[in-house]
């Protein structure tokens, strides 16, 4: 079964811990404190999401903003889980990203030039 719910921590640490190769490898390359970052994510007043497929964490997106002006930020995380289920996450992220777009203006999303899944989405 696949569904969303609102994210937890407990669930960004799974899939910190079960991450897609690429996503692991943006990570070094930055050297992010991946966990403190989603942290403060999780806690910055945006809503965040879990996609939880067969009761296992496949991916964790959200918003932020880092200036006055108020445009958003979007982030996710994903697991190899979401490769079998690509329309659903999809589905969401495209409404999550039009909910932003009418609460806060311009949503601007940023990818590693080196991920192509990511280019694409």
């Amino acid at each position: 079964m696949i569904k969303f719910v609102p994210a937890k921590m407990e669930h960004g640490y799974y899939i910190l811990g079960n991450l897609r190769a690429a996503e692991k490898r943006t990570i070094q390359k930055l050297g992010l404190d991946a966990p403190a970052l989603l942290e403060k994510a999780l806690a910055n007043g945006y809503p965040s999401f879990t996609l939880m497929i067969d009761g296992e964490p496949a991916a964790i997106f959200g918003g932020t903003s880092e200036t006055m002006l108020g445009e958003g930020r979007l982030w996710m995380l994903t697991t190899p889980l979401i490769l079998q289920h690509t329309v659903p996450l999809l589905r969401a992220s495209r409404t999550f990203v039009h909910w932003m777009y009418e609460h806060y203006g311009p949503v601007i999303g940023m990818v590693d030039a080196e991920f192509d899944a990511s280019k694409r989405w």
